[in-house]
């Protein structure tokens, strides 16, 4: 059995959290907690007189203890897009993304050493865009996509035939 912690700070987080949880429980036992699940950690001393009032004053009925060892999830699917974009500058350049972007629906998620990360959510997942430009024998362009479902390459290709209109794609 393994514990699974599911951040989320909306709504709609939630609701895509529900979604996976509910495509996968016919498959596999989940179990969501009642009560309080808590993440407990110290002086092993004090951990355990907290487990022996808590076993006082509610029975051992009442209470689970699971020892966790916190595990790296999977790797991500990565995909990178070099290309030479047809403008003079990198301001045009990041003008023209920024439309590609918004066709793809993808929201800027901030801006990152010398160039810009975008959030494309969609039914296969999310997926990080980071687009780096560089002024050199015109502008090049790379792209870094990261996300850990099918989302991925959906977006690689969609992203590979918006830059054929404004750039060339290399290799």
């Amino acid at each position: 059995m393994i514990l699974v912690e599911i951040r989320y700070s909306s709504d709609a987080e939630r609701k895509r959290a529900e979604y996976v949880l509910d495509r996968y429980s016919g498959r596999i036992n989940i179990r969501k907690a009642r009560g309080s699940v808590l993440f407990v950690s110290g002086e092993e001393g004090s951990v355990e007189s907290m487990l022996r009032e808590l076993y006082a004053r509610l029975g051992p009925d009442k209470v689970r203890v699971y020892r966790v060892i916190e595990e790296e999830g999977p790797e991500p699917l990565r995909a990178t897009i070099e290309a030479r974009l047809r403008f003079s500058n990198t301001d045009e350049a990041w003008g023209a993304i920024s439309a590609v972007m918004a066709r793809l629906r993808g929201v800027l998620a901030g801006e990152i050493g010398g160039g810009r990360e975008y959030r494309i959510h969609g039914r296969g997942g999310m997926v990080t865009v980071r687009a780096l430009l560089r002024d050199g024998s015109g502008v090049r362009a790379r792209f870094i996509l990261e996300g850990f479902g099918p989302n991925v390459f959906r977006v690689r290709d969609q992203l590979l035939e918006e830059l054929s209109y404004i750039g060339e794609v290399e290799g």
